[in-house]
């Protein structure tokens, strides 16, 4: 009591103010200090050269409290305000506390909430403003700032190019009880108003539904529900009204639905007044192609443009095939082939062409114009014809691939049937056959297979003779054929006549370097060709009749194995008949022959007729002539001739007296 009392004398003293109202408001007891001195100038209490004013609750309640103005100078020693054990500092009717450096609040027991209140008992908004003059400061809270349940925490910038800035710190709002708690920033500025976060934030635990904030990806994001960062930016771009379709990464454009006329209806195409519907107008026209997936029905007329073709999917699955098309020349045009059941033509139509080709003057004259009618893909009937090379078209013909059956008559009013040339065809019992072959003969054959020849139309023949003859027939060599020549031509048809040649030989060499087993022959201007025959004379080792090759105009080879030059010796060419291409055929050949032999006579002489190069051996004959008279010989055959084959006459005598043959005659005859 005696600090109290010195306070109490000295504040009496100088009359500042009444005891009793000091003692009221104020009591002061800190064994750590002697004295206080305690001021009211101008309704100003202030502190004098004391370091403290310490306030303890076990004196009067340990409450400081301040009716007008309180001011505390940090320049003076006395800088701190200092409050303990659930002490309290109130303001009542004062506009201003001013702390120039540090507002503390301590307590020695951490159990014990410290308090910074204001009137309760206003019915005013409570406000606790922190005005920061000056440069930049900084309000530090060492632990957790609490806001008692019930109530509301609102930090408000005051300005509108302030910023509420929180650096590697959290802010949290506490709930204690199940209330609902918010956490409110506001702004009392007109404009913008801008939340700052340096670093990533999270709303909650990060358990789903707590929102996230990246700072590096620019995202907010929902767990387990939706992310968003530019791509909001991009839609809160958007002004229009209507559908939105996202373009790229974060673009977003307007969009609306929109049809063609005569092609595709849309109703509502921006999806403002409702959802858009889509359909086809009564008359659709297709601008290209339409691809139909499943099954399509109209319901009148399908319309498509003209010379365009109607497609369908190959089985493949490849490709669109065409199938048909209505032409330039107003025509359906077939561009595959098509497979029927049935062709039915309309009842009572009467004559009907039922399967037309036009023929323009593109393909040239000859051309074939045809069509095929198949069975399993092998061709049954073809009809065909030929261009004309003018737009038309002639030659007509039908072909019948196997076998014509025809159960009643077969009528042919003009024309001619034509038979290709066949071989004997196998027998069909019951049935006769009618058929040609190469040789020019019509021929029928029985049910039983027999052949007949039927007579022809047309007479092939030939003949050549001797009448009167006194050229002489060199033999030279016996034993050895000799072409027989000196004749005139008789009748032919159908057969060449060909008088004949002779020559001489003067060289006979090996050839075999060029053709194997030939020899070459020399002969100067022997004007033979190749493919002629003749017989060759007065030699060891080349006798006989051959066939030659010409080399050049002065030799030609024979296919003969080289064994020796047999020098001199002579060849002869003999008249023959040469049969025309289409005279072929079996014919009928014989000879008679008036011959005398020179010399001492008494040789057997042989007469024979050669087809090219080969004897006839059923065409032979042979007498024995003596004391030089005039013999008759002859003989005569059937045989087989083929178009180009020749017909020779040949002697051979035991002896090499000359044979002359006086009078004579070869024919042949084919009906």
């Amino acid at each position: 009591m005696k600090k109290i009392l010195i306070a109490v004398l000295l504040f009496s003293a100088i009359g500042m103010f009444a005891v009793a109202d000091f003692l009221e408001n104020v009591k002061v007891d800190s064994p750590s200090y002697q004295e206080i001195l305690m001021l009211n100038v101008d309704g100003v209490w202030e502190n004098k050269d004391k370091t403290a004013l310490f306030a303890d609750s076990t004196y009067f309640g340990g409450k400081v409290v301040f009716n007008n103005y309180a001011y505390f100078d940090s320049t003076a020693e006395f800088n701190e305000l200092v409050l303990i054990d659930s002490a309290e500092i109130r303001i009542v009717n004062c506009d201003t506390l001013f702390v120039e450096d540090i507002f503390g609040l301590y307590d020695t027991d951490l159990s014990n909430y410290l308090q910074l209140k204001w009137n309760e008992d206003d019915t005013a908004d409570r406000v606790l403003n922190i005005l920061v003059q000056g440069a930049d400061r900084t309000l530090t809270l060492y632990e957790n700032l609490t806001v008692g349940d019930g109530y509301d925490l609102t930090i408000t910038a005051d300005n509108a190019a302030s910023a509420i800035v929180m650096d590697n710190a959290n802010l949290e709002v506490e709930n204690t009880n199940a209330t609902q708690r918010n956490f409110l920033i506001t702004s009392s500025k007109a404009g913008n108003t801008t939340l700052t976060f340096e670093e990533d934030f999270t709303v909650a635990d990060g358990n789903a539904g707590s929102i996230l904030y990246s700072a590096a990806s620019k995202t907010l994001t929902v767990e387990d529900n939706v992310t968003v960062g530019l791509d909001v930016n991009a839609l809160e771009g958007l002004s229009g009204t209507g559908l939105v379709a996202r373009t790229g990464a974060n673009a977003y454009s307007e969009r609306t639905i929109t049809g063609t006329a005569n092609e595709v209806e849309v109703s509502n195409g921006d999806g403002v007044s409702g959802n858009p519907t889509i359909g086809l107008p009564d008359d659709v026209v297709i601008g290209d192609s339409l691809y139909v997936g499943g099954n399509t029905r109209f319901a009148s007329e399908l319309y498509i443009p003209n010379n365009t073709s109607f497609n369908a999917r190959n089985a493949a699955n490849s490709a669109w095939d065409a199938l048909f098309k209505y032409n330039t020349s107003n025509q359906v045009e077939a561009q595959q082939d098509w497979l029927f059941d049935v062709i039915e033509f309309e009842e009572d139509a009467g004559a009907v062409t039922a399967m037309n080709m036009p023929v323009s003057s593109t393909p040239i004259d000859g051309d074939e114009m045809s069509m095929t009618f198949s069975i399993d893909s092998n061709p049954v009937l073809k009809v065909r014809g030929s261009a004309d090379g003018s737009g038309g078209a002639d030659d007509f013909i039908v072909e019948v691939t196997d076998s014509l059956y025809v159960g009643g008559n077969a009528n042919i009013d003009g024309g001619a049937i034509y038979l290709k040339e066949t071989t004997t065809p196998s027998a069909v019992a019951d049935y006769g056959a009618i058929y040609t072959k190469s040789d020019n003969t019509l021929y029928f054959q029985d049910g039983a297979g027999t052949e007949h020849s039927l007579v022809g139309g047309d007479e092939y023949y030939g003949e050549f003779y001797w009448n009167a003859n006194s050229n002489a027939t060199t033999i030279e060599t016996a034993n050895t054929p000799i072409m027989l020549r000196e004749t005139t031509t008789g009748l032919v048809n159908g057969w060449t006549y060909n008088a004949g040649s002779t020559g001489a030989i003067t060289v006979y060499a090996d050839y075999s370097g060029t053709v194997a087993g030939a020899t070459l022959v020399t002969s100067n201007t022997h004007n033979l060709a190749t493919g002629d025959h003749v017989s060759i004379r007065g030699t060891t080792n080349y006798n006989g009749i051959h066939e030659v090759t010409v080399v050049d105009a002065n030799t030609f080879y024979i296919v003969v194995a080289f064994v020796a030059d047999d020098g001199a010796s002579d060849w002869d060419e003999g008249s023959y008949l040469e049969c025309d291409t289409g005279s072929g055929g079996i014919y009928q050949i014989d000879y008679t022959l008036s011959i005398t032999e020179g010399g001492g006579a008494g040789s057997d002489v042989t007469t024979q007729i050669y087809k090219n190069d080969t004897a006839c051996t059923k065409c032979a004959a042979k007498r024995k002539f003596a004391n030089n008279d005039y013999g008759a010989i002859g003989s005569g055959a059937v045989f087989d001739v083929s178009d180009g084959d020749r017909i020779y006459l040949t002697a051979t005598s035991s002896g090499t007296n000359t044979l002359t043959i006086q009078y004579g005659n070869i024919r042949l005859h084919r009906d």
